[in-house]
């Protein structure tokens, strides 16, 4: 018994390779949850009307709008052109009746960019 309340006291010491190790294999576990959900997207248009910026875009030959209000933080008007979109999970972002995207600055391949706001996909 005294054994096991000893075992119990005694700190759990990483050491510093392993606390390496662990900490890239979040780091790629990381990466790889979102680089799957990362899409193309182009956008064509974008407007603003009574404070809501609706976006016209193009995902995979498919025409989407995006929304958002610019009372919500991280709601912009993007400019036409080339970005990438990733799908927020189920429940995430600030917008609760829709799925939630965010859209960044398409950069170098397998960089996700600058993020230039969360919207609300519409169109799907």
């Amino acid at each position: 018994m005294k054994v096991a309340l000893h075992l119990l006291h005694t700190p759990f010491v990483l050491s510093g390779r392993a606390t390496v190790a662990i900490s890239v294999v979040v780091f790629f576990l990381t990466i790889s949850l979102f680089a799957g959900d990362r899409e193309d997207v182009t956008v064509k248009t974008s407007s603003l009307s009574n404070k809501i910026v609706l976006v016209n875009a193009e995902v995979n030959g498919k025409h989407v709008q995006l929304e958002c209000f610019l009372s919500v933080a991280h709601c912009t008007i993007p400019k036409e052109g080339e970005y990438s979109l990733v799908r927020l999970p189920a429940g995430k972002g600030a917008y609760m009746d829709c799925p939630n995207v965010h859209l960044y600055k398409k950069s170098v391949p397998q960089s996700q960019g600058a993020r230039i706001g969360e919207y609300c996909l519409l169109g799907e």
